[in-house]
């Protein structure tokens, strides 16, 4: 099995070749969690030779969120700049996957 062939699942779903870009944590969004130009640049140049990119931690709840310069899906609101971070990841035919988050006891209610 080599990674630069394609991968199918079962669903259907075929990724270019076998490499995932691992989630980083860059906290690179702005304080409400909406997608940042310097963040849709951090994934423009990683993507195109990896076959998927999963995302940085997006809180799922507002009272979810565990650091400053999360991405946030916790309302309709962030699907604008959550469609320009789609869009730049697959710009290359990489498939991009969203990383949803809870921080749990570890919230912190100041942010």
């Amino acid at each position: 099995m080599s990674l630069d062939k394609t991968l199918t699942f079962s669903r259907g779903l075929t990724l270019k070749n076998r490499v995932v870009m691992a989630p980083m944590t860059t906290k690179m969004s702005f304080y409400d969690g909406v997608v940042t130009q310097d963040e849709l640049n951090y994934y423009s140049l990683r993507t195109g030779e990896v076959g998927a990119v999963i995302t940085a931690a997006a809180n799922v709840q507002d009272g979810g969120k565990g650091w400053e310069g999360e991405l946030s899906v916790a309302s309709d609101q962030f699907i604008p700049s959550l469609s320009r971070l789609a869009s730049t990841i697959k710009r290359n035919g990489t498939k991009a996957i969203l990383q949803l988050f809870h921080a749990g006891r570890m919230t912190d209610s100041t942010i």
